[in-house]
């Protein structure tokens, strides 16, 4: 059950759709520009606006942006947000995986619970935080705050010693 792409201008914003799966809705939103219309081909599909699919109730996307899993919030310009619980927030920022956050610009957040918060900071693994200026943190409960800083490995006692 495709959503279709309005025909005119006036119907450019009355996309949204919402079927149900295993008894629970899902809405899908595809926001389009008035120039959009009419202008997507199957062989280059081409356009620009923004994309939600179960993006987080309440929340809106940012233009140039893509929300798709479940409860993911992409609000900042070029933003993209997937997975489960997922929040890009500055401007190009990325955040997938589980319980995900960019919140630095540029930042890239993935894995599990993983934070990059400084600008066009990494952070992966499991419970990550790069929260300097260009900084890379991996693995597992690692911390990357100094400028251009990494760190790798895991903080973690995984042993009881």
């Amino acid at each position: 059950n495709k959503p279709t792409i309005p025909a005119t201008a006036a119907d450019v914003n009355a996309v949204p759709t919402t079927r149900k799966v295993n008894s629970k809705a899902l809405s899908t939103d595809i926001v389009l520009t008035a120039s959009d219309v009419g202008a997507m081909s199957s062989t280059n599909p081409t356009g620009t606006g923004s994309f939600s699919l179960n993006r987080k109730a309440n929340t809106t996307i940012a233009d140039f942006s893509v929300a798709e899993g479940f409860d993911t919030t992409a609000s900042e310009i070029g933003s993209h947000a997937e997975g489960y619980i997922t929040t890009a927030s500055d401007l190009g920022s990325h955040a997938e995986g589980g319980s995900t956050t960019a919140s630095g610009p540029c930042a890239h957040a993935e894995g599990g619970s993983t934070t990059a918060s400084g600008h066009s900071s990494h952070a992966e693994g499991s419970s990550t935080t790069a929260s300097g200026h260009s900084s890379h943190a991996e693995g597992s409960s690692t911390t990357a705050s100094g400028h251009s800083s990494h760190a790798e490995g895991s903080n973690m006692d995984l042993y009881g010693d």
